[in-house]
């Protein structure tokens, strides 16, 4: 909707224009629109909101947003594995950070107090056509978000876990876009998180402070106590997210691992079945019978030939001794051991 408006803006200011501005004015909103449309895949959002939370633990992310330190980490490693091309932080992955938090409010927001939901194997809401109808005019295009969305589910949980859902049914669409910004702790302060530096200590402020200054902060000192204790809120909600991202973390280096495993047990087990195969071809008829034809000194046919024969085929354990022998005297040897037959007889 708030693309048709734009459009319609463009048509009205380029209908004053040339031809040449005017298709200049269309290429700008094609362009717009093309990074406007949500072409991220479920693997891409996810390793994003991973190197995410990767910067936020090394402490590239505080309170007013990314710095150019984090920023740069995640853009590279994302260039590095996706080769998507994007250089810009603000268009390609702030964006993409805010239209996910929007995503995720507006899917808890159809659980929110309501009851009697089913779910299919993979967890996505299972309801009537009706239901979903009644669930689109409240909340356009939230049926086909709440799909694609539900394999990331448990990372954007981690990053915006501290979401406060109120009203009996939650969020709806009459609420407003303001309505959902302000109701997740986000990341809107990305620009100024760049430009402004990290606080000092407050005891090397107080060594350089004039004594009046210091008998002024003295005074002001409860006022500040009550802004400490929505710091400290704030900092159990954001070590409470991480314990929540390490948690991911560890269930996913676990199916790596477990996956791994997997993988051994499947390649030692074709090992495994490729050399029965091969013990049962070397010890088989055929291949004894073969061996036997071109033993030197052992005529076809020949009294030592027939009881070998008779010998080899009726038991297996003679079969795995006979190519056991390492030489053709030594195969002789044995058929004529075993058969009372000599090979010039």
């Amino acid at each position: 909707m708030i693309l048709a408006h734009k459009l319609v803006r463009f048509i009205d200011a380029g209908s004053h224009l040339s031809s040449h501005s005017q298709a200049h004015s269309l290429m700008l909103f094609l362009s717009l629109l093309k990074m406007a449309k949500d072409t991220w895949t479920p693997e891409e959002t996810r390793y994003f909101f991973q190197l995410y939370a990767e910067e936020r633990r090394k402490g590239n992310k505080s309170a007013t947003g990314m710095n150019k330190v984090g920023k740069k980490n995640i853009m590279d490693a994302f260039e590095l594995r996706f080769k998507k091309g994007f250089s810009d932080w603000k268009r390609d992955f702030k964006n993409k950070y805010d239209t996910s938090r929007k995503k995720y409010i507006k899917i808890k927001a159809l659980t929110q107090n309501r009851t009697g939901l089913g779910y299919d194997h993979k967890g996505r809401i299972l309801m009537s056509d009706d239901w979903w109808n009644e669930r689109e005019k409240e909340c356009p295009g939230i049926r086909k978000s709440a799909c694609k969305e539900i394999d990331n589910m448990d990372m954007y949980e981690a990053e915006f876990g501290g979401v406060v859902i109120t009203g009996a049914e939650g969020w709806s669409a009459q609420h407003g876009e303001a309505s959902l910004n302000s109701r997740v702790g986000g990341d809107d302060g990305d620009e100024e998180a760049d430009s402004q530096p990290a606080a000092e200590p407050q005891a090397l402020e107080t060594e350089t402070q004039p004594p009046a200054q210091i008998q002024t902060q003295r005074q002001t000192q409860p006022a500040a106590q009550t802004h400490s204790g929505g710091s400290s809120r704030a900092k159990r909600r954001r070590k409470e997210k991480d314990m929540v991202v390490e948690a991911c973390d560890k269930r996913t280096d676990a199916i790596v691992v477990k996956n791994r495993i997997a993988e051994q047990m499947l390649e030692r087990e074709e090992r495994q079945r490729v050399e029965r195969e091969e013990r049962q071809r070397v010890i088989s008829i055929e291949n004894v019978l073969e061996i036997l034809s071109a033993l030197p000194g052992v005529e076809e046919w020949s009294p030592l030939y027939e009881a070998a024969m008779e010998l080899l085929i009726d038991s297996e354990e003679n079969r795995r001794a006979f190519v056991t022998m390492k030489t053709d005297e030594a195969k002789i040897k044995f058929l004529e051991l075993r058969t009372k037959k000599k090979r010039f007889d």
